[in-house]
């Protein structure tokens, strides 16, 4: 900060002394990049200002307003980089000076009165849930199944004659009768195929004798649910030498249908 020897300041009126005073206790704290010419410079301003011989009284307040002014003026004019820091000493609170903290209100706690108790609801039992009605299906009275059917000789009398008529007459005459077990497929018509021999009876003549009688037989199909089909059947055939005696009907055993002359 720059000073002036007491002796060489010339007399100013009361107002310049007073702000002579004020600006004595502005302090400015500057920078190494402050520059030495604004230094020189705010001399010899000052010095103009005060050799100036004064005109008229000036208001206090306006002449330290304009002075301030020119102060932050002329710190604003220097570059951002390389501005001086302008502080004004204030006076420094006293430290005996003790803040009472503000009364704060007395807060009361009222205790709030306990509300009526509910009433207790009445649980009632949850309704089972809505279970749909099944209703019942009018079933309708289907037929009983037909039964399975087994081949049925339609004629016995005609058969016999057939199964004399393939007797050999040589081994009838000899005395020589046997059985001979056919097996044979009758199909859905009736008619007979593939007759083979089940079971011989030892003679070669009476076996192919046989063979032929079935060919010539005629039978009531298998059925099975009311269709005719072809189905397998066991037939056996006896040769007997003395044919004008009394001779047992034969016996329908369904599949085993035993004949003879």
């Amino acid at each position: 900060m720059t000073e002036f020897p007491q002796d060489q300041t010339p007399a100013m009126p009361p107002e310049l002394g007073e702000l002579h005073r004020e600006l004595a206790e502005i302090q400015i704290e500057e920078r190494s990049s402050f520059p030495v010419e604004l230094r020189a410079e705010l001399a010899a301003e000052w010095e103009r200002i005060t050799q100036r011989p004064p005109r008229r009284a000036l208001p206090l307040r306006p002449v330290a307003a304009a002075a301030a002014a020119l102060l932050v003026i002329g710190t604003l004019a220097v570059p951002p980089a390389r501005a001086s820091l302008v502080r004004l000493m204030f006076p420094e609170p006293d430290p005996k000076t003790v803040e009472t903290p503000p009364e704060t209100a007395e807060v009361v706690e009222v205790a709030a009165e306990p509300a009526d108790a509910p009433a207790p609801v009445a649980h009632s039992k949850p309704s089972p849930p809505n279970t749909p009605t099944v209703e019942a299906w009018d079933v309708p009275d289907w037929p009983a199944p037909l039964p399975t059917t087994f081949p049925v000789l339609l004629d016995r009398d005609r058969a016999r004659e057939i199964v004399a008529d393939e007797y050999p007459d040589s081994l009838q005459a000899d005395g020589i009768g046997g059985r001979v077990q056919v097996l044979l497929w009758v199909r859905p018509d009736g008619g007979v195929d593939h007759a083979q021999i089940g079971k011989t009876s030892g003679m070669l003549d009476l076996d192919m004798a046989a063979l032929r009688a079935t060919r010539a037989l005629r039978f009531l199909p298998a059925t099975r649910a009311g269709e005719a089909v072809g189905t397998w059947v066991e037939f056996s055939i006896e040769f007997r030498p003395f044919a004008d005696e009394d001779q047992p009907e034969p016996e329908d055993h369904g599949i085993q249908i035993p004949l003879s002359n």
